[in-house]
């Protein structure tokens, strides 16, 4: 089985990070880390979703497959848990309220829209954004596209 947790801290620089990471991973349930080492499969991974406002989401996951691909890289798929309905709400409420801030502006054409879910999301991420990790006795891992 697995050893010690990882724990991950990924930063979202902007509203539309924020916005692809939601609609294209988060509704998913997976989420793919680049990893030179893969940990174990069943490796618990705890992640920090830093939004751009500097609020915090906590996401937990299990490493469920060691993936070798020339696209993606060598890393780690992860199943995550649901998210609860409060983060879903957190994320919806300053996504809107973006979409909203850019059409005053007239600036909707760099915000995603996100459709408002109903039911309780699980994660996934593939994002361009930030990402620091560390771990006990186990290399750094970090999310496909870091920059």
């Amino acid at each position: 089985m697995a050893g010690a947790a990882l724990s991950i801290k990924l930063r979202c620089a902007s509203w539309q990070q924020l916005a692809t990471i939601y609609k294209r991973d988060l509704s998913r349930g997976l989420m793919f880390l680049k990893a030179s080492t893969q940990p174990p499969i069943g490796t618990i991974v705890r992640i920090d979703l830093e939004l751009p406002s500097a609020s915090v989401i906590e996401l937990q996951g299990v490493i469920v497959k060691h993936v070798v691909d020339p696209q993606r890289g060598t890393g780690v798929d992860l199943k995550l848990e649901p998210l609860p309905t409060k983060s879903v709400w957190m994320i919806e409420s300053a996504l809107a309220a973006e979409i909203k801030v850019r059409a005053q502006t007239g600036n909707e054409a760099t915000a995603a829209p996100v459709k408002p879910r109903r039911s309780r999301c699980a994660s996934s991420t593939r994002s361009s954004c930030s990402v620091s990790a560390t771990r006990h006795r186990t290399p750094t891992c970090a999310t496909r596209s870091a920059s």
